[in-house]
């Protein structure tokens, strides 16, 4: 009998973050499985941050970047999605790392603004310069 080897798993609509804590739970239990998953989206499908947010950014929590880079992939996501998907998991890995660490505002150690996100587009890794005007 040939074990499979890699899921797939086919992403209907990208609006909802119930929908992606769905495939949240699809994604972490083949990564617990040690199987590769392969994410295919459907041209034109709306995309949305919080989706990418509970599917994907969350995994960051959970298992090392090297895992889920070596196990999991995407396809069929246009260049506007390929570009949220950066940006949620840059902001992933950056609030996963700050979790490990002490908190500055109990901790008394608060000091410069990086310590928090950007004020005016709420990410860890900025990309508005604070005109909200993404670049």
């Amino acid at each position: 009998m040939n074990k499979q080897t890699q899921n797939e798993l086919t992403i209907v609509s990208g609006f909802s973050d119930v929908y992606g804590q769905r495939v949240h739970d699809e994604i972490a239990s083949s990564l617990r499985e040690g199987k590769k998953i392969e994410l295919l989206f459907k041209q034109g499908e709306p995309l949305v941050s919080s989706f990418l947010n509970e599917a994907i950014g969350r995994l960051f929590g959970e298992f090392s970047e090297e895992s889920i880079r070596e196990l999991v992939s995407v396809r069929g996501m246009d260049k506007d999605g390929q570009d949220m998907l950066k940006l949620v998991v840059a902001n992933a890995k950056v609030y996963f790392e700050r979790l490990k660490g002490p908190d500055p505002v109990w901790k008394g150690e608060a000091g410069e603004n990086d310590d928090y996100p950007c004020p005016f587009c709420l990410s860890w890794v900025c990309t508005c310069d604070g005109d909200m005007e993404l670049r």
